[in-house]
């Protein structure tokens, strides 16, 4: 067959299933949105597929999997938590106080490794929560609306009470808020501008927990991470790189951030190293699978895994893209289920799924 025959049939096969993938992907928009309809768009579409959202879902904000079963999590802004054990084939409704509002401000999810049910949601626009149980019962936090874009948790503390956001309207960043009693009362850190000086001490603030002595503070803008054990009256800087993670993330003792280096890990809070080889311009992760050795991280180029603490990277996947309401939008709040090998995303208001091959 020569090359023009080869050029027209690879043409009629893209035509047909791009007819194919409309009408699913139009419903799936209509289920999960109301919002115009979405379409998939520069990705390998004959590897991401689309996965049935529950219908009083109105609009995805966040999407989790338990490591340990597949169990997949879905929210919606309005405070809707439902759970998959199916892989999306059929979804349960779980209580939950923790709501988004209707502001333009998504939520964070933030979970303890190894996963044993505790997870953190920091809500945009509306009233953040905690749960220990996987979320059979949740604990709401008092925050302000307009407030908590993200934050972190003493996951070393079985019963956890410290906790750091970067409030948007607490100082617009520069000045995280901090809580001894889990979310009841917040305190105004000292301001960090002082620290990175003006022009870097902007709203693009990281945050973390190392334990009840130590907290983190990072700039996405500006080399440096800082640590006080004052619970922020005064700052110092404790390691020369840039993270990118909005914070880090927690597996027993030991914290993961990523950075422009790759992925950094700390077993005292203070001095970080870049774990196993370098994956530049890190964006988010690691999302831990099995074990602490495998992980799935995020960049710029794609979503990589590593089976063996980083020692070697391999590209899956380009990160999914979608059309929605004129825009391109990044399928960049994923998720990994390693038990059935799957990555989800939330492109737009809709979800689709990947089978790493």
């Amino acid at each position: 067959m020569n090359s023009t025959t080869n050029m027209k049939t690879n043409a009629i096969r893209k035509q047909s299933l791009l007819s194919l993938l409309i009408p699913v992907i139009l419903g799936i928009s209509l289920a999960c949105t109301t919002a115009s309809a979405t379409e998939l768009t520069n990705v390998d579409t004959d590897d991401w597929v689309s996965v049935s959202t529950p219908a009083n879902i109105t609009n995805c904000d966040m999407i989790a999997v338990d490591p340990t079963t597949g169990n997949l999590y879905l929210y919606g802004k309005a405070g809707e938590l439902e759970i998959s054990q199916d892989k999306g084939a059929t979804w349960t409704s779980i209580p939950c106080p923790v709501t988004g509002g209707s502001g333009g401000f998504g939520s964070a999810v933030n979970m303890a490794y190894p996963f044993t049910g505790r997870i953190a949601l920091f809500a945009g626009d509306g009233h953040s929560g905690i749960t220990l149980d996987g979320g059979k019962t949740w604990r709401q936090f008092d925050v302000t609306p307009h407030s908590c874009q993200w934050g972190d948790v003493d996951w070393s503390s079985p019963e956890p009470s410290l906790m750091i956001d970067n409030s948007w309207d607490r100082g617009d960043g520069k000045q995280p808020a901090v809580s001894t009693d889990l979310g009841k009362s917040w305190t105004m850190s000292s301001p960090l501008a002082g620290v990175w000086g003006p022009k870097n001490g902007g709203g693009d603030t990281k945050v973390g927990i190392f334990d009840s002595n130590n907290i983190l503070a990072a700039n996405g803008n500006s080399k440096g991470i800082l640590i006080s054990h004052d619970c922020g009256t005064t700052w110092t800087k404790t390691a020369d790189f840039t993270a990118t993670g909005n914070n880090p993330i927690h597996y027993g003792t030991r914290l993961y951030w990523v950075s422009t280096q790759g992925v950094m890990t700390t077993t005292n809070g203070s001095d970080w190293n870049l774990l196993g080889t370098a994956l530049p311009n890190a964006i988010s992760g690691p999302y831990f699978g099995k074990s602490e050795g495998e992980m799935m991280v995020i960049t710029g180029r794609g979503v990589f895994i590593t089976l063996d603490a980083a020692g070697t990277w391999r590209k899956v996947s380009e990160l999914p893209k979608v059309i929605a309401n004129g825009k391109t939008v990044t399928g960049n709040r994923v998720a990994w289920d390693p038990i059935h090998n799957l990555i989800y995303a939330i492109m737009g208001q809709s979800v689709w799924r990947l089978q790493v091959k």
